[in-house]
Order: C-alpha cells, then structure tokens, then sequence
C-alpha cells in the first residue's frame, strides 16, 4: 500500500504570503501623493480636468445695435452647442471643467480621447470578388 506524502511534505503556495501589506502600501500612496503635488504646482489636490475647445467661425452677422457676431462651432464638435458670440469676446481657446459637461459630451470626449473603448463595430458582409456584371462560367474556362 502506498502512502500519500503529500501531508508530511506540505509546500506552502505563494498565494499565502501577501508581499503588499499595509506598510508597502502605505509608502505607495505617500510616494504618488508627493509626486501629484510636485506635477501640481504644490497643491495637494489635483486641479480640475477640463477639457480645451478650439473656435470655428462658421457665420458672420452684424446686429441692429452695430455690433458684430459670429456663429462659432467648438471643435471637436459635438461637445459644445454652436453659438453666437460678439466678435470682440471670441476667445482663441475655451476650457471646459469635464464634470460640467453634459453625459453626451462626455460620451463624445470618451471617443475622441479613447477610441478604443468606443462600441466595436460590426462586421460587414464580404462582398463578392466579381462584380455580378461579371459573370464567369468556370466550365468553359477548364
């Protein structure tokens, strides 16, 4: 009869030793805290992110008052709302903070920062090699 020896010569996993205990970890968020403050300029929390528009000038319109405006669309579009804008208050740049953004344009800035994670699409059917104008009649041509 053979005896198991797995009992008497029990090797423990190294699933059981937990190398990140509470000291590692510790020193882990003390190290990243002092380099977010470095990046930030000193501040301890990070600044807001915002997310940085550039203006299309699509129309121009001159108003009864004799100011002038101009239709800007914000690009990438789909973010911001055309609007219309006096021509001495058009900014070269607009910042915008991303949580007073919209859930469709945060969906939009999603896609444009990641479009990986943007829906995959769907695969579309091969289309024949030949068009059917073409037609080939394989026994004549063995």
């Amino acid at each position: 009869m053979v005896q198991c020896t797995f009992t008497t010569n029990f090797i423990p996993a190294a699933r059981m030793f937990d190398m990140f205990d509470v000291g590692v970890m510790e020193c882990v968020r003390w190290r990243l805290m002092c380099v977010t403050q470095i990046q930030n300029g000193g501040a301890t929390q990070p600044s807001s992110q915002t997310f940085t528009l550039r203006p299309q000038v699509l129309a121009r319109r001159s108003c009864s008052k004799g100011s002038k405006e101009v239709l800007v669309r914000w690009c990438p579009p789909g973010v911001l709302a055309d609007e219309w804008v006096e021509l001495d208050q058009l900014e070269e740049s607009r910042s915008v903070p991303l949580e007073q953004l919209s859930p469709e344009a945060k969906q939009a800035v999603t896609q444009l920062c990641f479009p990986s994670l943007a829906r995959p699409q769907k695969h579309r059917r091969k289309c024949p090699s030949c068009p059917k104008s073409l037609s080939l009649d394989i026994s004549k041509a063995v």
